[in-house]
């Protein structure tokens, strides 16, 4: 049997935080003879495994650069690659399946985004090692819609090269 290193690290955090609770919960009934140091030590049993578990899921690092959590577009003759940064995977959309392009900026420039018709979904691969949440629910390109926003590293490229891909395909 395969052991998962998040379910031993997540149970005595759980285990801990319930404890916690019921510490809590007897304290507040019994408040008159709680000492300072007993709300310190609950308080810890209740905050120490929120902070771990936060620091385990989403990380603590405020350094990361803002960068490298973008999506990102790479142009090849054969069709676009979009990458996305959050669901750690990668979908190749064919210029040849490509219907219809519309651009949107209907509320501010910061929230422009182009709109990509295809006629056969993209084809979508995940990333090697992708975090343990991409691993329990992949991503799946479900509709023939795929939504490219103004975030994305090369959006504003996109115009140039799909006119120069897909005029280049027309004839």
């Amino acid at each position: 049997m395969k052991k998962n290193p998040i379910l031993i690290f997540a149970i005595p955090l759980i285990i801990f935080f319930l404890i916690g609770c019921a510490l809590l919960y007897f304290a507040v009934q019994k408040i008159e003879i709680i000492p300072f140091y007993g709300w310190i030590v609950i308080g810890a049993f209740i905050i120490i495994p929120i902070l771990l578990t936060y620091g385990q899921v989403f990380g603590f690092s405020p350094c990361k650069a803002i960068e490298s959590n973008r999506n990102q577009l790479v142009f090849n003759p054969d069709g676009i690659d979009f990458e996305m940064t959050l669901f750690d995977c990668s979908c190749f959309i064919k210029w040849n399946s490509i219907d219809t392009i519309i651009y949107s900026d209907s509320r501010n420039e910061h929230c422009a985004e182009y709109i990509i018709f295809v006629n056969e979904l993209p084809i979508c691969t995940q990333k090697e090692k992708p975090w343990w949440l991409n691993r329990l629910f992949p991503y799946k390109q479900k509709n023939n819609k795929i939504r490219i926003k103004s975030d994305a590293i090369n959006f504003k490229a996109l115009p140039d090269l799909v006119e120069k891909y897909l005029r280049s395909s027309w004839f």
